[in-house]
């Protein structure tokens, strides 16, 4: 069974995906708009929401409001070249507002236990996200 956690950095797919994104920048953007392309009703995986998450996180780390847990993953942000724009940002908060509300990822947090801290973490990375 690889690592899980409610938090964002602490689980295989989180890992796996930073791992994907210093090799080839443009995954970032890729995470976020494949899930802005899904229709409500969309199934949205734990793997997909994963990505999404992480993409966000480095977004809000370029804008220079890292979480703690972003700080832990030791990733040089200046090494992964993404700009934060505004149309990215307002899709990003789209993003974490569709993860929160129906996906496999809530599903999984619900099931574990972790759904106050995850509500949590969505609400600070969206407070991140959204603020200049």
């Amino acid at each position: 069974m690889g690592a899980w956690s409610y938090k964002i950095f602490e689980s295989d797919d989180a890992l796996d995906f930073m791992g994907d994104v210093e090799r080839d920048n443009s995954e970032v953007i890729k995470a976020i708009e494949e899930i802005t392309i899904l229709k409500d009703t969309d199934y949205l995986e734990s793997y997909d929401a994963t990505k999404a998450l992480v993409a966000i996180e480095i977004l809000a780390a370029k804008k220079g409001k890292p979480s703690e847990s972003f700080l832990g993953t030791g990733v040089d942000i200046n090494k992964i070249i993404v700009e934060p724009a505004q149309e990215i940002i307002e899709k990003s908060i789209f993003v974490i507002s569709r993860i929160d509300k129906n996906s496999e990822l809530r599903e999984l947090m619900n099931e574990r236990g972790g759904e106050n801290e995850f509500t949590k973490i969505l609400s600070d990375l969206k407070d991140r996200i959204s603020k200049n």
